[in-house]
């Protein structure tokens, strides 16, 4: 789905890095630090979004490299459904995690605003 959101953003001339950072403990504090070289990051996961991964990559940015984040997830309760449904429900679609990558790239002071 990460991929899918940069080959969109690609056709607008907007290049994406797409590591993939399974773990919390340790971070590649090497990719993120490239990664917030771009100016801004954009975080996906198939979970919640409080206390995983992307609040983890959060406070390193903060600590290290303050750039805009997004952390796109499951934020609270979530209905039943089938995955395709949650998945778009919560923007984790190709579509959704672009706009939301859009969006950060719009923060005043980000990537050259």
């Amino acid at each position: 789905l990460a991929v899918g959101a940069a080959d969109l953003l690609a056709t607008e001339g907007v290049a994406a890095m797409v590591p993939n950072h399974a773990t919390i403990n340790p971070l590649d504090q090497a990719a993120l630090a490239a990664a917030a070289e771009t100016g801004v990051i954009v975080t996906v996961e198939e979970a919640s979004v409080r206390g995983g991964p992307g609040g983890a990559v959060a406070e390193w940015v903060v600590a290290h490299h303050p750039v805009p984040i997004e952390i796109i997830g499951f934020d609270g309760f979530q209905p039943t459904g089938s995955v395709e449904y949650l998945f778009d429900r919560s923007g984790l679609i190709a579509a959704g995690i672009a706009a939301r990558a859009r969006r950060a790239m719009w923060i005043p002071g980000c990537c050259g605003t």
